[in-house]
């Protein structure tokens, strides 16, 4: 196995990976065709974003891409061939992905899950932030699981039992151990949006807390250093 830069002329080669690797999920043609443009990825895009392909022998079995623009990285691509799933390849390209985010002061990377995925990122590390709603046909109720994986040197143990999810009107419900805690709207909404964009999964929870009126004892000084808590 090995994790090498990828190449602006793979990219026919990595968007057929990623449409091969989503097939793997019990989706339909037709679902799977309207998202054909977001299992897409061009050269400009593996020139301008950190893409790396993992190989297998000598074939190309995974790639990750990272939308590294500001304020905080994104997974924007992440992706093995089925056949190749279950020998710790994408395990390999997350720690890869992981230490380079760190060595660029990255705190945090943000992962826009699929459901059928998050089993296998909070197994490698990520935690649980926020959901937010996806329906398509035949799931009305189906939602994407919003992720954040802490850099290695960034991992904290601070977890309050808070989690959000983001509603169909623009509303953000935040929940504490799975019960309603707090429910933003409009301008409240957008920006708690905005700031989980940017937390780690520590400061998440200490902005979760702090909003809810439930801090732990000695949790103030801790979250003192987020931007929100210096206001």
């Amino acid at each position: 196995m090995q994790i090498r830069r990828a190449q602006p002329d793979e990219a026919p080669l990595l968007s057929a990976i990623a449409r091969q690797s989503k097939a793997h999920w019990p989706y339909s043609p037709a679902q799977l065709d309207a998202w054909r443009d977001a299992l897409s990825i061009d050269a400009a895009s593996i020139e301008a974003w950190p893409t790396f392909v993992v190989e297998l022998g000598d074939r190309v079995a995974g790639f990750y891409a990272l939308d590294n623009g500001p304020p905080v990285w994104v997974l924007e691509h992440f992706w093995v061939v089925p056949e190749c799933m279950g020998r710790g390849l994408g395990r390999a390209l997350l720690a890869h992905a992981a230490a380079l985010a760190e060595r660029s002061g990255v705190h945090a990377i943000a992962i826009d899950a699929d459901p059928n995925a998050e089993a296998f990122y909070l197994a490698c590390g990520a935690q649980r932030v926020g959901a937010v709603a996806a329906p398509i046909e035949g799931q009305p109720q189906r939602q994407r699981p919003q992720l954040a994986l802490a850099t290695a040197a960034e991992r904290v143990d601070d977890d309050f039992g808070y989690a959000w999810r983001a509603r169909k009107r623009g509303e953000v419900q935040v929940l504490h151990r799975g019960r309603l805690a707090a429910t933003l709207r409009g301008a409240d909404a957008a920006e708690f949006l905005s700031e989980m964009a940017g937390c780690t999964p520590g400061e998440a929870q200490h902005v979760m807390a702090r909003l809810t009126g439930n801090y732990k004892h000695g949790n103030e000084r801790a979250a003192a250093n987020h931007p929100r808590n210096r206001r």
